[in-house]
């Protein structure tokens, strides 16, 4: 680890040397939801008590910040609910790269069996949904559930 360590400053010090002194300081990498937009999702994710928690999975989490999805393991649920027509809620979100965050909802109701909920948190924790209903669910390799094109 100590040898990566002294491999990375000794980058940028030639970088640094390479054009005329200057460091670049703009940052390389997208930044982490902020507190504010954690709150509001916590909040927007919480499950009404009548649906099945499903569980919500977060795409941009493992190393370096992604995580191939596993549908037979992470949508088993929601695709098992959205069958059987039983009451479920399912999440997958994500950092947007600018402080907030963008996600969907998967909810199974009796009445409107399956409805998609696109949503977005900024940085500040404001929030913008759309709902679109849904006949069905499917998945592709390695993607998380979404409504069946026709």
């Amino acid at each position: 680890m100590l040898r990566w360590g002294a491999a990375l400053v000794s980058l940028s010090l030639l970088s640094a040397c390479s054009n005329g002194g200057s460091v670049d300081t703009e940052p390389t990498e997208s930044l982490a939801p902020t507190e504010a937009a954690l709150a509001a999702n916590e909040r927007f994710l919480e499950v009404p008590n009548d649906l099945l928690d499903c569980g919500a999975t977060v795409l941009t989490s493992g190393w370096p910040t992604t995580t191939v999805f596993n549908p037979e393991i992470s949508s088993r649920c929601i695709l098992d609910a959205a069958q059987a027509k039983e009451p479920a809620q399912y999440a997958y979100w994500g950092r947007d790269g600018t402080g907030g965050i963008t996600g969907v909802v998967i909810r199974v109701n009796e009445l409107s069996p399956i409805t998609v909920v696109e949503y977005s948190v900024d940085a500040a924790g404001g929030l913008d949904s759309a709902e679109e209903p849904c006949a069905a669910l499917e998945t592709e390799s390695l993607e998380p559930p979404q409504c069946a094109s026709g």
